[in-house]
């Protein structure tokens, strides 16, 4: 924690070029256009020459303007800066609002346990140990910053029928693999780990496709080093935030053959921990079947989705494969994928 006082200060007299190119040409990036708009933010906010700040000990509560093209500033000084109640306070927070990016100036505990608990598709981490200051939030794709804008997990559907990330190919989001295919593939073996739900299976299309899905998976799962040079990157694919679980909800009547590629995702990697499956009352022996195959369910009469990072229904889980999108696309809508990155170069401790 720190004196507001000073961050007030810091914020005051920012650089303002007269033109875009005045300020390439003199290396500012962080300026205000002498015609930049600026309006008044509120009582809570002070005026730091057109930057509206507020500070806080707590997190911003209540709905979140997001001051297009105005500078706007909440600083949040926590007096137990980097506790475990703080950063769970504040990875709680991100999961919440599922920013774009998250900077983290600090030790590289700080940053993995932030990391392990939000699930952000943008980390970066400076500050600290010879790292450069971690003062931009942004990506660069082609060196494997993967870059994407993605609503809060329980909201996705609503605004999306899959997250968009870059780089990936456009038409990818709306191909499907064909079902006459899919049934050349349902003879395919499976591991260990989905095995026997697989054996549960009786559609062969569903089984043909829950093969492509698991190849997916093995080739690409596991942290990849990306090909830049002035910082350290890894990108892949990640489990939802480690303190958080998935639950499905299902009704005591489903089928496991609308359930199984989804259930799949998790089985098949190191996510199996976090998902929950709670079927209705009078499922007890869909409950048996699921928990033969090592699946972590039960029966509730009452299901509390607000306590889950993300909550679907039975008959959402069947529609959101009903096409049988690409396997990247469908994993899209339970896993997460980014990339974290050290604003140092060849920094080994990072990776």
């Amino acid at each position: 924690g720190s004196d507001a006082s000073m961050w007030l200060e810091a914020l005051r007299g920012a650089a303002a070029p007269a033109t875009a190119t005045d300020a390439l040409a003199t290396d500012v990036y962080a300026g205000l256009f002498p015609g930049a708009p600026s309006t008044s933010w509120g009582e809570d906010y002070v005026d730091c020459d057109r930057v509206n700040v507020k500070t806080s000990e707590a997190m911003p509560v209540g709905h979140l303007d997001e001051g297009w093209r105005q500078p706007v500033v909440d600083l949040s000084i926590a007096k137990d800066f980097g506790s475990d109640a703080h950063v769970l306070d504040v990875s709680n927070w991100l999961v919440q609002r599922q920013p774009i990016s998250l900077a983290v100036n600090g030790d590289l505990a700080l940053s993995v346990k932030l990391w392990e608990r939000t699930a952000m598709v943008v980390v970066t981490v400076g500050g600290c140990d010879g790292r450069p200051p971690a003062s931009t939030c942004q990506a660069r794709p082609q060196d494997g910053e993967i870059f994407g804008e993605v609503p809060p997990r329980k909201e996705l559907r609503e605004h999306t029928r899959f997250p968009v990330y870059v780089p990936s190919a456009a038409p990818a989001y709306n191909a499907s693999y064909d079902a006459s295919y899919l049934k050349t593939r349902s003879d395919a073996p499976f591991p260990s780990s989905v095995a026997a739900l697989m054996e549960r299976v009786e559609d062969a299309t569903v089984r043909g496709y829950c093969s492509i899905l698991v190849d997916y998976l093995r080739d690409a799962c596991g942290p990849r080093p990306g090909p830049g040079k002035a910082r350290e990157t890894l990108y892949g694919w990640q489990r939802p935030p480690l303190h958080l679980k998935t639950a499905f909800r299902l009704a005591a009547s489903a089928s496991l053959d609308d359930v199984t590629p989804a259930i799949a995702l998790f089985l098949a990697t190191n996510a199996r921990d976090q998902l929950v499956v709670s079927v209705e009352a009078g499922g007890d022996a869909l409950v048996d079947a699921l928990s033969s195959c090592g699946v972590d369910a039960k029966v509730e009469e009452r299901f509390e989705a607000d306590v889950y990072y993300d909550a679907v229904s039975g008959a959402d889980l069947r529609d959101r494969f009903a096409t049988y999108p690409l396997a990247q696309q469908f994993a899209s809508l339970f896993l997460t994928v980014g990339h974290a990155k050290s604003t140092l170069g060849k920094d080994e401790a990072f990776v």
